[in-house]
């Protein structure tokens, strides 16, 4: 993957990875088609919640059914932890995995703790050398609770990127484009960026979150992201017209 080197002002690391959105986005796609390909021999979504736990299974031990309190920042839905020599433990609130009515946020934890492994595991590799690193828990373990695995507001980078991944391993970026480019087409819509108020906005979310079984929410931050829905007023021509 392309990554840039810059410092990292939350002083985890020395230097921390700066990734283009576009290539998180190809990355992900890329990793959600080997996964599909593997378990289902198809390129089919939505993927299901049992090959994101698949997937992440292989690559942490995972506790499923955690008691995890709420911190100041709000209720906690994952925690990631480093281990030296080991593989990562994920740690997911139970009252995601046991409440069928929660599986969509259940989803968006999965992957948001898929992502911290993949694209954060190694920055804690480089580190095993620092004795302190793994001597201080709030170093070695990332917490996430629900404001951080819903929103990706890029107030902390290894959350936001996290965030982002999530988004674009539950939606990758080349269906949701066809998607887009066909609800357009079928709606005669002669704008290439929706407002999300409208009623063409919201129906396309619906549309989101059927095809990929997200909620609402992940729907519109993907969205929004990809430059398909915005809160503005104003609106790009679209180039079917």
């Amino acid at each position: 993957m392309r990554v840039k080197w810059v410092p990292d002002p939350t002083g985890r690391f020395p230097r921390r990875p700066h990734y283009e959105p576009g290539v998180l986005d190809e990355e992900c796609e890329r990793v959600a088609e080997e996964l599909l390909l593997k378990r289902r021999g198809v390129v089919a979504y939505p993927i299901s919640t049992d090959d994101l736990l698949f997937a992440l299974d292989q690559q942490a031990n995972v506790d499923h059914y955690a008691d995890l309190d709420s911190d100041a920042s709000g209720e906690v839905w994952g925690l990631t932890k480093f281990l030296k020599d080991e593989k990562p433990v994920v740690r997911i609130n139970r009252r995601l995995s046991e409440n069928p009515r929660l599986e969509n946020p259940y989803r968006t934890t999965i992957t948001h703790e898929s992502a911290h492994v993949r694209f954060h595991g190694f920055l804690f590799a480089m580190l095993e050398q620092t004795p302190s690193l793994f001597e201080d828990d709030n170093r070695s373990s990332q917490t996430c609770n629900r404001q951080q695995v819903e929103s990706s507001a890029p107030y902390d980078w290894i959350e936001w990127q996290a965030s982002y991944c999530s988004g674009a391993l539950l939606m990758p970026v080349g269906i949701v484009r066809n998607l887009v480019t066909r609800f357009l087409r079928d709606q005669s819509v002669p704008v290439a960026t929706l407002r999300a108020a409208s009623r063409h906005g919201e129906h396309l979310v619906e549309e989101v979150m059927a095809q990929f079984k997200v909620s609402s929410l992940a729907a519109k931050v993907r969205l929004s992201k990809l430059g398909f829905l915005t809160d503005s007023d104003v609106v790009q021509p679209s180039l079917l017209t």
